[in-house]
């Protein structure tokens, strides 16, 4: 091979890095703007999910969706409702439930006959500042209803085997957990990824700071107990929700002053490694 073969075979190959390149950046400029709003949406869609939440519930027959309701459940209005296209009649149920677990209650009340669902809040996160965890760029906020406070949420992020794990808490003004909810995590498949699993989740309810201590085996009693096989885990999302607790506690007692980060400042959030 001579010296033009070469520089011939070099051209040829910078000429198909620098188109690769700009094909790829060309991707990136449109799917990314596309990647961040579905990520924002789908952010403030789990942030409105952490307190109960509302379905009007459209239906031929009411007492069958009164039926399907799950446990905890609470009647808040119910009535008949008129299309005005074709001026048939259908009953109106609405409905408080759980929002974390929305899907198998939407799945349930659709088996039972639901002909429309609608989903809506009476609670409205607003945004208090943003904190770091872990060097994770997070986000905590407020919510009032009728002009009082009625809970926090805050965003949180716990070292797991192989990822963060992002974590959402609300807690009541009482101090006590009202929901945790996991948003992105990487762990093991069959072992830690179990902590998405309502059994896990649930046993967060009604706890506080005191009792955010993982036992390995035998009975927990009040306290968190840990996944088996996957106790770090457990010990990651614990110590997240702890540190959650903790971060409350710091605001109201004015220790810790919020600051609202700038995009550009924002560092990268996900369960990623």
């Amino acid at each position: 091979m001579d010296v033009k073969e070469i520089i011939k075979i070099s051209f040829n190959l910078t000429v198909v890095f620098l188109v690769g390149g700009l094909i790829i950046a060309g991707m990136y400029s449109v799917t990314s703007p596309i990647i961040f709003q579905k990520n924002k949406e789908e952010k403030e869609q789990a942030l409105s999910r952490m307190l109960p939440v509302h379905l009007k519930i459209t239906s031929p027959d009411a007492e069958k969706i009164k039926d399907a309701f799950p446990e905890g459940a609470v009647l808040a209005e119910e009535g008949k409702v008129e299309d005005a296209e074709t001026g048939k009649s259908e009953y109106m149920v609405d409905v408080i439930v759980d929002g974390t677990k929305l899907k198998p209650i939407m799945k349930a009340f659709k088996k039972a006959g639901a002909s429309q669902m609608e989903e809506y809040t009476e609670f409205i996160p607003v945004k208090l500042g943003d904190w770091e965890p872990w060097h994770k760029h997070a986000e905590f906020f407020k919510v009032e209803h009728e002009g009082k406070l009625k809970a926090y949420i805050v965003q949180t992020f716990g070292k797991g085997y192989s990822s963060y794990i992002n974590i959402l808490v609300s807690v009541g003004t009482d101090k006590k957990i009202i929901k945790m909810n996991v948003l992105a995590h990487g762990e093991t498949p069959g072992l830690g990824d179990e902590i998405l699993l309502d059994y896990f989740k649930d046993q967060y309810a009604g706890k506080g700071k005191d009792q955010m201590v993982v036992i390995k085996g035998g009975d927990a009693g009040d306290k968190i107990q840990a996944i088996t096989g996957a106790t770090i885990s457990t010990r990651a999302v614990t110590d997240g929700v702890k540190d959650a607790l903790e971060l409350l506690e710091k605001y109201e007692s004015g220790e810790f002053v919020p600051h609202v980060a700038a995009e550009s400042d924002k560092k990268e959030e996900g369960g990623g490694h």
